[in-house]
């Protein structure tokens, strides 16, 4: 690898939007509030207060700007 590949920055398949939307994150059955910092239309980031372990359990996202998303 050249130094320019180890330079270039980093290609995403969809742009990011940085937010700070409040939402409430569903794990199977336990629902956690956490604030959205960045979307698209691959995923987002959240942060929660304290540390979730995630396993395969589906969960949801729900923000009152965009509603629900379903993720894995």
């Amino acid at each position: 690898m050249s130094m320019s590949e180890l330079k270039a920055p980093a290609r995403r398949r969809y742009e990011r939007i940085t937010v700070m939307w409040s939402g409430t994150l569903t794990l199977g059955r336990r629902e956690i509030g956490c604030i959205v910092r960045n979307i698209s239309a691959g995923g987002a980031t959240v942060q929660v207060e304290t540390p979730v372990v995630v396993s395969s359990v589906a969960a949801t996202l729900d923000t009152t700007r965009i509603g629900r998303l379903q993720a894995k």
